[in-house]
């Protein structure tokens, strides 16, 4: 917090892909309770679900595969341990899905211009 009482602001860069989606400004207030940190870490958790499915075309075409899986388990009426596997793999795939995008964007925020070395991003 600075000295007159004004929480800090963070500003995006305007070569990021997530500002099309977030504010350009926000603040973050410290949450009153437990359970409302708890809510306020939910909705950053789904906002992040949000910029991925809208940002890269793999992942939505993870969600589609995630929910044809799901559905495939269901009529075929998988044991509990090949469903302990199926959402192993897919907790696997979304998290890898996710932690690339992360750092595509950390990539762009740190150098938003293309260098040799760093391929295009396929979003």
């Amino acid at each position: 917090m600075r000295g007159d009482g004004v929480p800090p602001v963070a500003r995006f860069d305007r070569h990021n892909p997530a500002d099309a989606i977030h504010p350009v400004e926000f603040t973050i207030p410290m949450p009153k309770s437990l359970l409302s940190a708890r809510r306020r870490s939910f909705g950053h958790a789904f906002r992040g679900l949000k910029v991925l499915l809208q940002t890269q075309h793999n992942a939505r075409i993870h969600a589609l595969a995630t929910v044809l899986v799901v559905a495939a388990g269901a009529l075929l009426r998988l044991s509990p341990a090949e469903w302990a596997l199926i959402v192993l793999a897919i907790v696997c795939v979304w998290s890898t899905e996710a932690l690339n995008t992360a750092i595509e964007f950390l990539v762009d925020l740190a150098s938003p211009a293309l260098h040799p070395w760093r391929p295009r991003p396929r979003t």
